[in-house]
Parts: structure tokens; C-alpha cells; sequence
């Protein structure tokens, strides 16, 4: 089973009000958001079910399913029948709260777009914090490296863009991207720092050093987004590439019984402990 890895943050969706009424931020919210037991709910034209698993007072993942209506050949009175039926083929999600990382099962046969799942939970969960002014942002892990090898391979850069969550929760070594970040937010109620550099002529010069390199590793930790156009060597267009292309999974290479709490909470410290 192959998860795929992203950060949640959870933010106010005005700061300056959340600062005047002094209303503390607790991802514990994110959990509490989510249904006690199995609940429907449509999304953008179809209908999903997320069921939930707790221990310990504490969320450690669940299921999200997506309602699929099936004609079935069935033996009813002596005659073959087609016969209506609900399925409900699922994904499993695990959350991990130190780390404020969801793992998502990636099976493209019930969601093709394999960020799909991290959309409708999402969108589920920001509808019950709006009434408290709050939201959550999600994104993906990247693999390490994946935007210095995509600049690397091109011909030329045209525009380079960031989208970085306000404010980060990341450690000293980011500090002058967080001080940045802070006082954007503090100036202008943000909760959301876009950040562009372009180049018509496909000139951009972007190195290693300095803040984009922050800005970069920020994303790769899912702090973020980043969005590139360029020309690629041996291609005649400019094409975007965007981090969200290479989310980092990890495979945990077992089958495991996703009816048991025990076994969720034995996949969730193994996951825990292969992410940073």
C-alpha cells in the first residue's frame, strides 16, 4: 500500500479578528472536526462517506469512501435479476498529530486524480471550522530535490511562484522566510503569502542560496506550494510544472486490517516514524 504524504495547517481565515478576540490555534480542532461515526456528505456533484477511527480520545485515521451505484446479476426466485446496489469502495487515511501530517492511501481505481481524497476532506472539515473562523490548508510532501533537478533540466525559466501557508511552524533554520512571512501577514490579514519572480525572456537566474532556497525546502516539507514555467530541453513549448507533480509517498508494503483500532494505531507510530 502506497500513502501519500501532506501537511495540514490549521488557519484563521481573518487574522486580524482571531488576534483582537485572542482565540488560540489547536490543530486538535482539524480532529474534532470530523464526524464521531460513519457520516454521507456530497462534494462537487458526488456523494462520499468518511468513517473515522479513534483511540485514546484522539484521531488516528479512517476511511473515506465514494458512493458508487451498481447493477448486479443476482438468483431471485429461480431467475437471474439485475438488481440496484450501493457500494462504497474506500481509501484508508492515517493522521499523525505531532507531526500534523496526513497519510492517504493513493488507489487511482477509485480516485483517479490521487489528490482527490485530500480535497473532499478538506472541504468537509472547513465547512464546520467556518463558523469559528477557521480553515485548513493541506499540501503535499514533495520529493527532496525535485525542484532544483526540474530548473536543472531546463532551457530556460520564465516565472518561478511560491504559495506559502502564514504563518509556518518550522524550525529556526527557515527564520528569515518566517520573519518575512510574519510581517506580510501582520501587515496586510494574509493567511497566505504568494510570492512570484519573472522573466519574459526566459532569463530567470534562480541559485541554491538564500531565500528562495528556504522557500524551497519549505514546500518540500508540505509548508507550501511552488509553481514553475519554463522550457524543458528538447521540448518547443513552455510547459508549468508544480510541486504538487511529485508528491513524496512511502509504501508500507503490508496488508493489515483497517476494521481494528489496534491496527491502526500500530501502522500509525510505523508511519510516524519514516516521516519527518
Amino acid at each position: 500500500m502506497n500513502l501519500l504524504l501532506f501537511r495540514v495547517f490549521l488557519l484563521p481565515i481573518d487574522q486580524h479578528l482571531w488576534a483582537t478576540e485572542g482565540k488560540e490555534r489547536d490543530i486538535t480542532l482539524f480532529e474534532k472536526a470530523l464526524p464521531s461515526s460513519t457520516e454521507r456528505f456530497p462534494f462537487e456533484g458526488s456523494n462520499y462517506v468518511v468513517d473515522p477511527v479513534r483511540g485514546e480520545n484522539m484521531l488516528l485515521g479512517g476511511k473515506l469512501g465514494k458512493l458508487a451505484r451498481r447493477r448486479m446479476p443476482v438468483l431471485r426466485g429461480g431467475h437471474l435479476d439485475r438488481t440496484h446496489f450501493e457500494l462504497h469502495p474506500y481509501v484508508v487515511f492515517l493522521w499523525l498529530r505531532e507531526k500534523q501530517i496526513l497519510a492517504i492511501q493513493k488507489n487511482t481505481s477509485i480516485f483517479p486524480n490521487p489528490l482527490r481524497p485530500v480535497r473532499v476532506l478538506e472541504s468537509y472539515v472547513n465547512g464546520r471550522l467556518f463558523p469559528d473562523g477557521l480553515e485548513i490548508k493541506s499540501n503535499p510532501l514533495t520529493e527532496e530535490n525535485f525542484f532544483w533537478t526540474t530548473l536543472g533540466n531546463a532551457v530556460n525559466v520564465f516565472e518561478v511562484s511560491f504559495s506559502l501557508p502564514a504563518p509556518n511552524f518550522f524550525g529556526r533554520s527557515k527564520q528569515e522566510t518566517k520573519t518575512i512571512l510574519d510581517a506580510i501577514v501582520s501587515d496586510t490579514n494574509a493567511n497566505v503569502v504568494d510570492a512570484s519572480v519573472k522573466n519574459d525572456q526566459g532569463a530567470l537566474d534562480i541559485k541554491r542560496e538564500g531565500r528562495v532556497r528556504h522557500a524551497v525546502e519549505l514546500t518540500e516539507e508540505g509548508g507550501g506550494t511552488w509553481s514553475v514555467k519554463l522550457l524543458l530541453k528538447g521540448e518547443h513549448r513552455p510547459r508549468r510544472v508544480r510541486s504538487r507533480d511529485k508528491t513524496r509517498q512511502i509504501s508500507i508494503g503490508i496488508e493489515w486490517d483497517d476494521s481494528k483500532v489496534e491496527e491502526f494505531k500500530r501502522i500509525n507510530i510505523d508511519v510516524s516514524n519514516r516521516v519527518s
